[in-house]
């Protein structure tokens, strides 16, 4: 049996360099340069659409194009420096029957979410949707915090949130029984 490092051997997990995937005409940072060229052009078209729109309705969707471009010449900078310096590409296994349930029991939740909103309203469906997932989640990966911490960041993030959404953007957001 070959050793890992050897021509018919892998060097561990973390050693899947620009030679293993040459070999199999697998180059992964051409292909991640050109997904996010090609998420980049869409973001430009989006962008370019929004200009034709009333000033006070495209602030939003101006801000999320000018992230995405953002975030995709970042993503192509990014896979430019590592195939030059040829940092070796690490390439995830396949998903766990753990990771499968949790990702079920995340959109389950937000799938709830979505049918709870129209009667709780935003505000009070947005905070409980937090602190139960936050919780749920760092249970699950085993990391503990007080349940403060939970509340905490529930209610700074619906406080965000509604003041960027609910205020500054004027969306209107779904009103419920309470507020």
């Amino acid at each position: 049996m070959p050793a890992f490092g050897t021509e018919n051997g892998l060097q561990g997990r973390t050693a899947y360099g620009r030679h293993f995937f040459k070999e199999r005409g697998l180059n992964l940072y051409r292909k991640e340069i050109t997904g996010s060229g090609v998420l980049f052009l869409l973001f430009a078209g989006a962008f370019w659409m929004t200009l034709d729109m009333n000033a006070k309705c495209r602030t939003y969707p101006q801000m999320v194009t000018c992230a995405g471009m953002a975030l995709c010449a970042v993503c192509i900078a990014r896979a430019i420096f590592r195939s030059k310096r040829e940092i070796p590409v690490e390439v995830p296994g396949p998903m766990t029957a753990e990771q499968i349930v949790l990702a079920v029991l995340s959109l389950a939740a937000a799938f709830v979410y979505i049918l709870v909103i129209r009667i709780l309203g935003y505000v009070i469906t947005t905070f409980l949707f937090i602190a139960a997932f936050s919780f749920f989640i760092s249970r699950t990966i085993r990391s503990y915090s007080s349940p403060w911490v939970y509340f905490a960041v529930a209610a700074g993030s619906t406080l965000v949130l509604y003041l960027v959404f609910g205020r500054f953007l004027n969306v209107p957001l779904p009103k419920g029984l309470l507020i």
